[in-house]
């Protein structure tokens, strides 16, 4: 008979010693099934297969064979030419979208990790350690407080000017409303309220940073009158009668710092692909995008408004 070499585990050696002493009388049969940690009625079928094949039955079937859940060759190849010649900065997470929508290319995020280490392209961006803060309730109807902020950013990437996003992000639900201006303006952040008003209603109260309402000096006159100074963007406010709610810190309006992290990765990309140049051109892009990232990425609101 032929030598056959079996690769088996420390479990498995054991187990052919124990049978060794079954098959030499040394054990019984209920002493094999201690030593070996097993029901009795295991142990039979164990010395059964010993006896009838030796020590290679007692491997495990599927050593040495290829896994049936394995990527097929032709998928991990066409993955790896495509991180070279368009992908090498993408997150996983958001090439496995891209992979399945642009390419037809399924695959979960933990082989396209492996396989990007193969390649040489791992992922470039891993979550930051940051000092935890207790998460506060989303607010249970869409439209009860939006939160507003604004991002200096290369978006760009160095073809054209150095925009600001101004966003708005609904608490309940994370719809984001936004758009680009060449600088973070009150104008920017009424243009965007303009919108939300005329599709979603007037929301009840907008979150944001106190800066953002630095108020103008009043005249001697209007401090005798007991008129409180405003700027022009909590006037419009007031007359809407949507309630300002200052935050002090960025932590305190997580929601829209978190939303900036994902759009200067995503939204980047977005605005690559499509050569974007100038504000009108980057607006045309975010347009689609939103589109797009608010049916990917919004929650339903607990209650109805």
């Amino acid at each position: 008979m032929d030598n056959i070499k079996v690769t088996m585990t420390i479990k498995e050696i054991k187990r052919v010693e124990v049978m060794i002493l079954v098959e030499t009388g040394k054990i019984t049969g209920s002493q094999a099934a201690t030593m070996m940690g097993t029901s009795l009625r295991q142990t039979r079928r164990i010395i059964k297969k010993y006896r009838e094949g030796g020590a290679v039955n007692l491997a495990h079937g599927n050593r040495g064979k290829p896994s049936p859940n394995r990527l097929d060759p032709t998928l991990t190849s066409t993955i790896k030419q495509l991180l070279k010649e368009k992908y090498t900065d993408y997150n996983t997470l958001h090439l496995t979208e891209i992979l399945a929508e642009r390419h037809a290319l399924r695959v979960s995020a933990s082989s396209l990790t492996r396989i990007r280490q193969e390649a040489g392209y791992p992922t470039l961006h891993h979550k930051k350690s940051r000092k935890y803060y207790t998460r506060r309730e989303r607010k249970p109807m869409q439209g009860e407080m939006l939160q507003a902020d604004g991002s200096i950013h290369d978006w760009l990437e160095g073809r054209g000017p150095k925009l600001t996003l101004i966003a708005y992000i609904d608490d309940a639900t994370n719809k984001v409303y936004a758009t680009f201006r060449e600088q973070e303006d009150a104008a920017g952040y009424l243009e965007v309220l303009q919108e939300i008003c005329l599709t979603e209603g007037i929301p009840q109260s907008i979150y944001m940073d106190k800066r953002l309402t630095s108020r103008k000096r009043v005249s001697l006159v209007e401090q005798l009158a007991g008129k409180e100074p405003k700027s022009q963007f909590e006037r419009v406010l007031e007359e809407l009668g949507i309630e300002l709610i200052p935050a002090h810190s960025p932590q305190a309006k997580g929601r829209i710092e978190r939303l900036f992290e994902t759009l200067q990765d995503r939204l980047v990309k977005a605005l690559r692909e499509a050569s974007a140049d100038s504000l009108e051109k980057a607006n045309g892009v975010l347009k689609r995008f939103l589109h797009n990232y608010n049916q990917r990425f919004m929650v339903k609101a607990q209650q109805d408004g």
